[in-house]
């Protein structure tokens, strides 16, 4: 069964167009995602694993952000 993080990493993988796993680490500015590429990350995720708000789609910086935001 996947998990709800491995589901989140896979969708900004999509999103990227990388095969590669994504370090939790990583800024989204270091993954070369601008405000438009974040903007259709959030929806993607949004519609495949679950709501976020805009404020806490603002709040994320790093992947680990987003994987907070959707561990909760």
């Amino acid at each position: 069964m996947e998990t709800t993080a491995s589901k989140v990493l896979d969708i900004i993988k999509e999103e990227l167009g990388v095969q590669e796993d994504v370090s939790p680490e990583a800024t989204f500015e270091e993954l070369g995602l601008d405000s438009l590429d974040y903007i259709c990350l959030i929806n993607e995720l949004r519609l495949k694993v679950g709501p976020i708000t805009r404020e806490q789609a603002q709040q994320c910086l790093k992947v680990s952000d987003l994987l907070a935001v959707y561990a909760n």
